[in-house]
């Protein structure tokens, strides 16, 4: 629905202060006016507190992906996308949704893949120290990361943490972690990148990105 006003009638859906918690469903198939600033009004009235959340869904091709994506992040909410040449899955998908929206969620989650914090190798690609911020999540949403480290670090010091700093149903923080044997899929992939040890990646992370791109389609990774 190219040019399409949404924030007119979402402004008015959140200023109606009626002490209930709002839960807002968006479809589109297409752009919309004011993106930026309907982005932010989301941002400004969806909050940690869970009163407010948006909920997207995007039908078909032509849907914005940044107004899908970004509206969801900014409402505390999720999104999916569906193909407008079949809507049956947009039923499940529904199901889902209400599901989510009928929960609280975990707050300021946070993902990495060492426990402990080793220094940073200048010949490696891998960084330990890093932390992922995944923000908001929903029990039983799936966390997709990825990274490329040396043997020895994979030997020795790998495993994945999650934690999130509040569970609503516990009231406690969280943190789960996973080791080498626990992971649903590990794929080496140093004979598929580099053969050559002493190859030069002239280009920097870009052409290194290009390299992990084709590997994640032949290995039909999302």
């Amino acid at each position: 629905m190219g040019g399409t006003n949404i924030y007119d009638p979402l402004k008015s859906v959140f200023d109606q202060d009626n002490g209930y918690k709002k839960r807002i469903f968006l479809l589109t198939d297409g752009c919309i006016e004011r993106e930026h600033e309907t982005i932010q009004l989301i941002k400004d009235n969806c909050q940690n507190d869970g009163k407010n959340k948006i909920f997207t869904f995007g039908l078909g091709s032509g849907a914005s992906r940044s107004l899908v994506i970004d509206s969801a992040k900014s409402g505390k909410g999720d999104y999916c996308f569906v193909e407008d040449t079949n809507l049956e899955p947009l039923k499940a998908k529904v199901i889902e949704m209400l599901q989510k929206a009928a929960e609280p969620a975990l707050l300021d989650c946070s993902f990495s893949f060492m426990e402990n914090r080793a220094p940073l190798d200048q010949e490696s690609l891998f960084d330990p120290s890093q932390v992922y911020d995944l923000g908001q999540m929903f029990r039983n949403q799936y966390v997709q990361q990825y990274t490329v480290m040396k043997v020895d670090q994979f030997e020795k010091d790998l495993c994945c943490i999650f934690k999130s700093a509040f569970d609503p149903a516990t009231k406690k923080p969280i943190e789960q972690k996973y080791l080498k044997d626990q992971f649903v899929e590990i794929i080496p992939i140093k004979d598929d990148i580099v053969d050559d040890e002493e190859e030069e990646v002239e280009n920097g992370a870009s052409e290194w990105d290009s390299h992990l791109f084709e590997l994640a389609a032949k290995k039909r990774i999302d």
